[in-house]
């Protein structure tokens, strides 16, 4: 990548280890108060939430990206996809906080099997809203390319972030932690906006004008891929964890949510690279040879990260677990060495996966979601039912594995032209 991907990257990481940092502390805290069974329960809210985030923004603030990106230069016409998109952040959080309010018995029993907690969805229906415009918000400035605004406002909430949930932990055991999973990102809007209401396209004269119908039909186009691919990955560890919890114990769940966790830390480096720099990069051109660049240019920075951290995590695993964790969480350490081959499967993957979502090639995206879906629940059962624990992590490799390798085969004419041989789009 040139300079501009270097800063970025730069500045991505030194958040990114920020954000490590106070999830380190947060983790500690929970696992030494709320132990392995607890963690699971974190994990599984965890993954819950996720899927109903995205639903709550109606999964359009990866189109908002590109198009904000696309025309930054031209008011009128960005001006119109921040318009739908506001129009349709409200309408879905709106309808998918009821949803959370009045089925909050029905959810606590279904998703953390019990009915002990529906307090929790309630309290996440309340804040919901608040997460969903914190999304648009970001979206926006993403697309805007106002990665310091963006970097700063990350590192405010992950301070608040981390502060909010010790002390809910701390005080009311598993039901402040559930609670903190639930509005983590809510709070973190209160952080996030001061950044941005000098800008213009966030005064409620800019947002609220009249809808382009266009425009809402070219965010939807994005919006069935971002929410297949948002429900996708929570509702596969969803399944895995119901799996391991009947077929080995809460225990070990909360064993695997452990590794898990430490994967979720270290890649969120490459994926705030992909995310802020990556994708609205790719939107912008055109040229087969340019994206082939491209590619290949994001490989070289990020697969050198991804060898060393994985390496480094398997030498010290040990070290980390315990201080990170408890000695409850020794067992670990045996998932290690299939969890981090299948993290770098993953990302080498997303690289990939990334040039369907700017090129909105949405038929490929949910079809090799679909793949990717059905390979992850199928590998991680059958190595289950064979190794045990440790199934579970060499399923995740296998599947990433998969999706990684019909991905080069699809955009083989993006990998592998000549030059001489480059078409456009």
């Amino acid at each position: 990548m040139a300079l501009e991907s270097f800063r970025v990257s730069v500045s991505g990481a030194f958040v990114t280890a920020f954000k490590m940092l106070t999830g380190f502390i947060s983790l500690k805290v929970v696992a030494s108060l709320i132990g392995p069974a607890g963690v699971a329960l974190i994990g599984q809210l965890n993954n819950f939430t996720t899927v109903l985030l995205q639903l709550a923004n109606g999964g359009i603030t990866v189109g908002l990206t590109k198009y904000v990106s696309e025309f930054s230069n031209e008011k009128e016409k960005y001006a119109k996809y921040i318009t739908a998109a506001c129009y349709i952040t409200l309408v879905a959080s709106v309808v998918v906080s009821l949803v959370l309010i009045f089925g909050a018995s029905f959810l606590s029993e279904k998703v953390l099997g019990s009915n002990q907690y529906p307090f929790v969805f309630l309290v996440f229906g309340l804040s919901l809203v608040f997460y969903a415009l914190n999304a648009f918000v970001l979206a926006v400035s993403n697309g805007f390319k106002e990665y310091r605004v963006f970097f700063l406002s990350n590192l405010v909430g992950s301070i608040f972030g981390l502060v909010f949930t010790v002390i809910l932990t701390y005080r009311f055991g598993i039901n402040g932690a559930l609670i903190s999973v639930v509005t983590y990102q809510s709070i973190a809007f209160l952080c996030t906006i001061p950044f941005f209401l000098k800008h213009s396209w966030l005064k409620p004269k800019a947002v609220f004008t009249a809808i382009d119908k266009p425009a809402v039909r070219q965010l939807f186009s994005f919006s069935l891929m971002a929410l297949v691919a948002a429900i996708n990955g929570p509702l596969n560890q969803m399944f895995i964890r119901n799996y391991i919890i009947n077929h080995e114990s809460l225990n070990d769940a909360g064993i695997w949510e452990g590794v898990n966790r430490i994967s979720n830390m270290y890649l969120y480096v490459v994926m705030t690279a992909l995310s802020i720099y990556f994708l609205p990069k790719l939107a912008a051109l055109s040229e087969k040879a340019a994206i082939r660049k491209e590619i290949f240019n994001t490989y070289k920075m990020i697969m050198p990260f991804l060898l060393i951290g994985a390496v480094c995590i398997y030498v010290f695993r040990g070290l980390i677990i315990k201080v990170l964790f408890t000695p409850a969480f020794e067992p670990m350490n045996g998932l290690f060495p299939y969890q981090l081959t299948g993290d770098i499967c993953k990302m080498a993957g997303w690289v990939l996966g990334y040039l369907m979502l700017a090129k909105a090639m949405t038929k490929t995206y949910l079809v090799m979601e679909v793949i990717s879906f059905s390979c992850q629940i199928g590998f991680s059962i059958l190595f289950l039912n064979i190794f045990g624990l440790k199934g579970a992590p060499i399923g995740y490799t296998l599947g990433h594995l998969t999706y990684f390798l019909l991905l080069v085969i699809i955009f083989r004419d993006y990998l592998f032209r000549s030059k001489n041989q480059v078409t456009t789009n």
